[in-house]
């Protein structure tokens, strides 16, 4: 075999115009694919890391209260960043993000505009380019609302540095305010086209203007060191964030006596009514009350302690789970709760809408040690309102938006947590890249077997001309097989020796083309830049796959020609002439 090998060396090495022009055609053909597979990935890559992974996280969760208004707020950031944290492994980030859409007035124009609230880290301030201006401005507290935007988004309002406009803005209250922006830096035409429209403001004035509360956020973003385990983390979180049933302290007080009292929540639909009915043996005028404004259930025990009988007002009080704050409500009893098992004796219920009009904002403290009341069959039921509902799964913004559909037409209230993945919230848009991909892989693919055809065609012609050579080294004892294995081992060492010539011409047209610069501002193009210059993303495992794919193209290319070449009769080989 080793002289088989050397006799293939040889062989490349004699023949060298046209091993030469071979080896040039298929690393040319090597090049593109490499190019095209790494400008693919470097689309792929700014969607995901440079737009989804910035907007959405890898991973983001949303608190959505509906009631009178729909609210997006996390009342308590900290039990969710608990949860997330004992339930996750490998997180490399959990931010907060605060947005909203407003409308902005300018000197003497006006667009809409997406408001960013912008935590002030090394990433955030990676992604920017700074044209006019000065971030110690965009960072100072002795401006009022000081902000960033695009130089594009600048001129459609007409605005210049230090420049103050107007935005309308509507609280997660549902108030209607207006804020003034100082114009504190203008940035360049961003290459990223989702960042064109995006007013830049810090977090915490944001939450200020929207009236979100020191342990509330908007969503979370949860960022992974390994994108890869998106979709396993985002399941390990969804079971984690089962809630539990609503259930708070607080005092209940009539006149001069006051106790202790535990509070529940109950739904108002038929179905709950007659479960309450069934477990308290209530009366049916009771049950046509107890739906109504104001109008409670308390245990026989705490009844007969504050001295109420039915229609009787009393007042409760709670404390909120943060800061020193109380709240009180006048309720007016509507029937009483006989004793039984489980049943505390200082348990209040109260409606659903009660609860989401007056109380959930303001969010209780929960009873330490957790509380069951009842029976778990009850409890199991939909009988009692939970602390919040899971949003169903979603795989893709179709999905997504069924989802919010039926909630809304069915006009459900409650609380909903909504967890998601990056490539559901931004399904077309990565579903686009990947598809991009695929057309560029095999496009750049049927490229190459078409150049195929012209190396089979090459080799071929090197067969026939070398016919009376095969016959010569038949005639001096090689056997047929070994004739196969030269013209095959000739044709792998050349496929090899040119696939690592194309792979170098590859990283230095690539490292070419990175180094001009771009000014692309929005359209398609702009995917494929960053800072200006085109984004390639080359894959080490990938440049083994497409030598090994040419390596096998190259075998089935020599095969049959050297196939036919052993079979040729030593008489016949030295007869032929061309």
């Amino acid at each position: 075999m080793k002289l088989i090998i050397q006799l293939a060396i040889r062989n490349l090495l004699r023949q060298k115009r046209r091993n030469l022009l071979l080896s040039i055609i298929i690393a040319f053909a090597m090049a593109v694919l490499i190019m095209a597979s790494s400008l693919g990935r470097g689309m792929t890559d700014i969607i995901v890391n440079k737009y989804l992974a910035n907007y959405t996280g890898h991973i983001m969760i949303e608190n959505q209260e509906r009631s009178e208004n729909v609210k997006s707020v996390i009342r308590d950031k900290a039990l969710f960043k608990e949860m997330i944290a004992t339930n996750t492994s490998g997180i490399l980030s959990i931010r907060e993000k605060i947005v909203c859409f407003s409308r902005a007035i300018g000197n003497k124009k006006s667009a809409s505009v997406f408001i960013n609230g912008t935590e002030i880290s090394h990433d955030f301030l990676a992604t920017i380019s700074l044209g006019e201006g000065k971030l110690e401005d965009f960072t100072s507290t002795n401006f009022e609302n000081p902000v960033l935007l695009n130089k594009k988004y600048a001129k459609k309002l007409n605005l210049r540095l230090h420049d103050t406009f107007k935005v309308r803005l509507t609280t997660i209250n549902n108030q209607s305010q207006t804020a003034r922006f100082l114009v504190a830096g203008i940035l360049k035409n961003s290459d990223n086209i989702f960042m064109d429209d995006a007013v830049y403001i810090k977090d915490g004035d944001l939450k200020r203007l929207l009236d979100y509360r020191e342990q509330e956020t908007d969503r979370l973003l949860i960022t992974l060191v390994n994108p890869d385990n998106t979709e396993k983390v985002f399941e390990n979180l969804y079971k984690a964030f089962q809630p539990d049933l609503v259930y708070y302290k607080g005092m209940a007080m009539s006149g001069k006596k006051s106790s202790d009292s535990v509070f529940m929540v109950f739904r108002t639909n038929k179905e709950a009514i007659a479960a309450l009915s069934n477990y308290f043996s209530l009366t049916e005028d009771t049950c046509k009350r107890i739906v109504k404004t104001n109008q409670v259930l308390l245990s026989k025990t705490l009844s007969d302690k504050l001295g109420l009988s039915a229609g009787s007002a009393f007042q409760t009080a709670f404390r909120a789970r943060f800061g020193e704050r109380s709240f009180t409500n006048i309720y007016r009893l509507c029937g009483t709760i006989p004793l039984g098992e489980n049943i505390p004796g200082n348990l209040i219920l109260i409606n659903e809408n009660d609860y989401y009009h007056s109380i959930m904002e303001n969010l209780p403290e929960k009873v330490k040690g957790g509380f069951v009341p009842f029976s778990k069959d009850l409890e199991s039921s939909e009988t009692f309102v939970k602390e919040w509902e899971l949003f169903p799964k979603c795989r893709n913004e179709g999905d997504i938006e069924k989802a919010m559909d039926d909630i809304s037409i069915h006009n459900v209230k409650g609380t909903f947590v909504k967890i998601t993945t990056m490539f559901s919230e931004g399904s077309e848009m990565y579903q686009y890249s990947i598809l991009t991909n695929y057309i560029t892989f095999f496009g750049v693919l049927i490229l190459f077997f078409i150049t195929q055809i012209g190396v089979v065609n090459t080799l071929r012609m090197s067969v026939r001309e070398r016919t009376r050579e095969i016959g010569t080294i038949r005639a001096i004892g090689m056997q047929k097989g070994n004739v196969s294995q030269l013209f095959i081992l000739e044709t792998l060492f050349l496929t090899l020796f040119a696939s690592l010539g194309g792979i170098v011409l590859a990283y230095i047209a690539m490292g070419i083309l990175s180094s001009f610069n771009f000014d692309v501002t929005n359209g398609a193009q702009a995917l494929f830049i960053v800072d200006r210059h085109i984004h390639f993303v080359a894959s080490i495992p990938m440049l083994f796959i497409y030598t090994g794919i040419l390596l096998v193209i190259g075998f089935i290319s020599a095969y049959f020609p050297a196939k036919k070449a052993s079979k040729q009769t030593v008489s016949g080989a030295l007869r032929h002439y061309e």
